[in-house]
């Protein structure tokens, strides 16, 4: 495993971390956080409330969240004494707030064996290096409250990469966890979210107290100058850094509905709450949720200590207790507060009211049930039944779907003028809500989906695919503002509602069909054993992605697929009764397809779509007279949603052996709309109740994603 070096010259932030480091520090992050013996000590920093200023930076909405997410986290699944955690939160976090608690609360209080964690959300900067490493001018650094302004002597306040090297250097124990979500390059807004770095371009160089500091740690520490120097060069200081971005990619600030949260953070403590997976596995893992989430190669870097921590969980400890989606915080004659930090941020928006989670005792038997009442951001008021206490855990029964769940599109200010033709023209598709950005920091302060907008030149400089659409057309965006191949069209004369009704109303409603499909994965809490292999259909032991419920572990890859290459799902179904098999594809335009069932004329598709117990399902299968292949035109990001159910989903096949008929398409895949039009069906086979709202059980249906990259 090569090292690549975070805190020295090129990596104080998100930056110059190597992906595999990465994931080593991740699962040492784990490790240390079960052992029973040492103490476990966490400082978690999160600055929302920063000034304008000549260096570019924005106020930031999700890192006091961050803050939260974390604290929550370590408390109730890995076992941290809350008097132990310490946080700091935008004012507090001063230069000598975090300086001063690191020194008192990590330094002055870790032993050896004992479990530290440092987390620090906010804005990231860069110093010109008075002492520079590996050819780089540049040390990376983290901004403290206080410090958006320059000095009048033109130095900075930010606290380097090196600083946080020494006082890592400093702590007693090695099992060393420090987690910083912000980067340093680019800057502003980014769709629905913020960038966590400056904007600015100017270079600037530390405080002579900033430098004063360190050279009193050096000191401290009997460090010579060339023995610090080839120090930094070699490694980390102690244990591992995990960081949200490479350094030439931004760390989102992201906006969910109704909270704010880093991306980085909310998906690696979700997934905690959840699993106890290695850095390796994280390796995997997180790119393709980061990029399941907001639709923008955000690529998680590390770098730790030893090679070894790859395979070990993290924060270095294994959970101290099972999994689950949400805690109990507190009870008050019946009815709980409840912490939803465990439940995946793609289908939030599917635990509406009545939901359903099992209560579960320290040896996780059940002994009742909360139902939702109430939810805001991930805060949510219950009616518990049965047996509970504060603490409890709580693991999904049932989700409650909105009979009126809509696709979110933002109105860029590109189009401020044509806001009210737009919004009514998207009103009008099936299950679209357009949403109008606001003034202020946060443009969609309820999230959404996706983004429509002029091309401009900033969007011009950022499209990779070729060719590139033209300047002023209108286009689609996700909503951190990644351009929709084949999506930007000329307006012209025609008025800008025509323009969107002929030319991407369409798209639209496959993105729709695909958001359906989204708000019922499940696959850490399905109770369906089920597992799915894409894979390259000339070498199928050529295996690209995996996906599996956690009932069927499956062995975690991600391997990208040359374009024009013809792939192949592998289905295994291990419960002992069939099931009934859906499989749609969004390629990298978004465009979805329905590439399973795909025989439309053969009788009973109730039966052509049936995948027997024990048995592997492949498709499309040569061998059982499939004579066509699934081969992407595109490069980019793609997406296979697997769902699979208990019981048969007439609808959806119905309507599409109606498609099929009317279409002339009798053994092909159904793309585009037509096919998605299916898919409006599908909450209705699915659901157990369908009055106001669907419910889906987890006893009935398994649904995964495959996000994939096409070269």
């Amino acid at each position: 495993m090569k090292r690549r070096h975070f805190i020295q010259a090129t990596g104080a932030t998100a930056t110059t971390i190597a992906l595999h480091s990465f994931f080593a520090q991740l699962d040492r992050y784990t490790q240390v956080l079960a052992q029973d013996a040492p103490r476990k000590f966490a400082l978690l920093v999160g600055i929302n409330e920063y000034e304008d200023s000549d260096r570019g930076f924005l106020q930031l909405n999700g890192c006091t969240t961050d803050v939260e997410l974390q604290r929550q986290l370590l408390i109730h699944r890995f076992g941290f004494e809350p008097d132990n955690i310490k946080t700091l939160k935008d004012a507090e976090a001063t230069r000598e707030g975090i300086l001063q608690s690191f020194e008192t609360h990590l330094i002055k209080q870790a032993k050896p064996g004992d479990l530290v964690v440092f987390h620090y959300s906010g804005h990231g900067s860069q110093v010109i290096d008075p002492t520079p490493i590996n050819g780089n001018r540049f040390n990376s650094t983290i901004v403290p409250y206080g410090a958006e302004q320059p000095n009048p002597d033109g130095t900075i306040n930010d606290i380097m990469g090196r600083t946080l090297f020494l006082l890592m250097r400093a702590l007693q124990t090695q099992t060393v966890t420090v987690v910083l979500d912000c980067c340093h390059s680019g800057g502003a807004t980014r769709g629905a979210g913020r960038v966590r770095s400056s904007n600015s371009t100017g270079d600037y160089y530390p405080s002579r107290a900033e430098l004063g500091y360190q050279e009193n740690w050096r000191k401290r520490l009997n460090l010579a100058p060339a023995q610090l120097r080839a120090l930094r060069a070699e490694s980390v200081a102690k244990g591992a850094v995990l960081a949200s971005a490479d350094r030439t990619q931004e760390a989102v600030d992201f906006d969910f509905p109704g909270f704010s949260a880093g991306a980085f953070t909310y998906l690696l403590t979700q997934y905690l709450w959840e699993q106890s997976g290695s850095f390796g596995d994280l390796e995997t893992v997180l790119p393709r949720s980061l990029y399941s989430l907001i639709k923008y190669r955000q690529q998680p870097v590390f770098e730790l200590e030893q090679s070894a921590f790859k395979a070990r969980p993290l924060y270095f400890l294994l959970p101290q207790r099972q999994s689950a989606q949400a805690v109990i915080k507190t009870i008050r004659n019946g009815q709980a507060i409840i912490w939803l930090g465990g439940l995946d941020p793609i289908s939030l928006n599917a635990f509406a009211i009545g939901s359903t989670f099992a209560i579960l005792d320290q040896t996780a038997q059940k002994t009742g049930t909360a139902i939702l009442n109430t939810r805001e951001g991930l805060q949510a008021t219950a009616t518990l039944q049965g047996k509970a206490q504060p603490g409890a855990f709580l693991q999904e029964i049932e989700r409650v779907i909105p009979n009126d769940l809509r696709l979110k599109i933002g109105i860029d200010p590109s189009i401020a003028q044509q806001t009210t033709e737009v919004q009514t023209i998207l009103n009008q598709l099936n299950r679209v809500e357009a949403i109008p950005a606001q003034t202020g920091n946060i443009p969609y302060p309820n999230g959404v989906d996706y983004i429509i907008s002029r091309i401009t030149p900033t969007h011009l400089a950022r499209i990779q695919t070729q060719p590139k659409p033209p300047l002023n057309a209108i286009a689609l965006f996700t909503a951190s503002l990644e351009f929709l191949p084949n999506t930007g069209t000329v307006v012209d004369q025609k008025p800008l509602s025509t323009v969107i009704q002929e030319k991407l109303a369409a798209r639209i409603q496959s993105l729709v069909a695909a958001h359906i499909i989204r708000q019922t994965l499940n696959p850490r809490t399905s109770n369906l054993k089920l597992e799915v292999q894409l894979q390259h259909q000339d070498q199928p032991n050529a295996v690209i992605a995996s996906a599996a419920t956690q009932r069927q572990k499956s062995a975690l890859t991600n391997n990208p697929i040359q374009v024009k290459t013809a792939f192949q799902f592998k289905v295994l179904n291990r419960e002992a009764t069939p099931l009934y098999l859906l499989i749609a594809l969004v390629s990298p335009s978004g465009r979805l397809s329905i590439l399973f069932p795909n025989r439309f004329t053969e009788g009973n598709l109730n039966e052509v779509s049936q995948i027997t117990p024990d048995v592997s399902r492949l498709v499309p299968d040569r061998d059982g007279g499939d004579s066509f292949k699934f081969v992407s035109q595109l490069t980019g990001r793609g997406e296979a949603l697997i769902l699979a159910s208990r019981t048969p989903l007439d609808r959806v096949y119905k309507r599409l052996q109606s498609l099929a008929a009317e279409q002339s398409n009798q053994n092909a895949p159904l793309q585009g709309e037509r096919g998605g039009d299916a898919i409006s069906e599908l909450l209705s086979d699915l659901s157990r109740s369908e009055n106001s709202a669907y419910t889906i059980n987890t006893n009935d249906v398994a649904t995964l994603a495959i996000p994939f990259e096409i070269i």
